[in-house]
């Protein structure tokens, strides 16, 4: 990470799949570990090379950890500790978090890639950025689609899901602004549960949109570099295309329930629907 002081350094390093100490701690779900290093200001937002975040990897079983398709039927308390230290840093870790994301912004720009200016923030504001980009990983896809938000709506139990929630409404982009790639997801996968409990914080109906009427990461205020992980591409144009073409009909049902309109439409560059998906 350019600009990461040498005495974090070690904090930040990874092996050759790119997992940090965070990312270990947080699939063995040692909260003490955890806490530990988000102290020493880990980067909560490394990503190993498959893109599985810290939050990801804690939700998904120790033995089920290599695994990209996995889904956890109930995570454990420790789960759901290390979920709300991971989303809720403290003040001077997430002004480093944004410094480093700065530091990359511009290197990426003195390199000649076509960025948006780099801002370098005041101290106060560097902390809430950071704490906003520290609750968003919760919907940072890997490298197949998925999220944490997605996988703890999975869950049996509703805690992990409703810290995650929690999370990213206190910093203003609740389940309704930032949950449509965790709803595609959960849709593409046919998973009921996850997409009914997406779906129950959806009052103004936003997360039926195509997919490229979702806002984008970065808008909402990801400090995610531009550098790390896989690229985020959607599964599909939309939840009910990807419902559909999965033969899920239960889903395609609930979503149709939410918002007919936005879930029959045509989408996508081949302007795809439902209907043509499933047929």
């Amino acid at each position: 990470h350019v600009g990461a002081p040498p005495r974090i350094g070690r904090v930040l390093a990874s092996d050759v799949e790119g997992f940090t100490a965070l990312l270990l701690a947080a699939a063995s779900r040692s909260v003490r570990s955890v806490s530990l290093l988000l102290d020493a200001h880990a980067d909560v937002q490394a990503r190993e090379a498959n893109g599985r975040g810290a939050m990801v990897l804690a939700l998904r079983s120790r033995a089920t950890a290599s695994s990209v398709v996995d889904v956890p039927e109930d995570p454990p308390a420790e789960a759901r500790e290390i979920l709300g230290l991971l989303a809720s840093r403290p003040a001077d870790a997430c002004v480093q978090l944004v410094r480093m994301a700065e530091a990359v912004e511009m290197a990426d720009a003195a390199a000649g890639v076509a960025l948006a200016p780099a801002s370098v923030l005041d101290q106060g504001a560097a902390a809430a950025a950071g704490a906003k980009a520290a609750a968003l990983m919760a919907v940072v896809p890997d490298a197949t689609g998925e999220c944490a938000l997605s996988l703890a709506a999975s869950a049996s139990s509703s805690g992990c899901f409703d810290t995650l929630a929690a999370a990213l409404e206190a910093q203003g982009v609740g389940v309704a602004v930032a949950g449509g790639g965790a709803l595609l997801a959960a849709s593409s996968r046919g998973h009921l549960r996850a997409v009914a409990r997406l779906l129950e914080r959806d009052s103004s109906r936003r997360l039926t949109a195509p997919f490229v009427d979702q806002p984008a990461l970065v808008t909402l205020g990801s400090r995610l570099p531009s550098s790390a992980g896989p690229a985020i591409a959607p599964i599909a144009p939309s939840a009910a295309v990807a419902a559909a073409a999965g033969g899920h009909v239960d889903v395609v049902q609930a979503l149709i329930t939410q918002d007919a309109a936005t879930a029959l439409a045509h989408v996508g560059e081949r302007r795809h629907s439902a209907l043509m998906a499933a047929a």
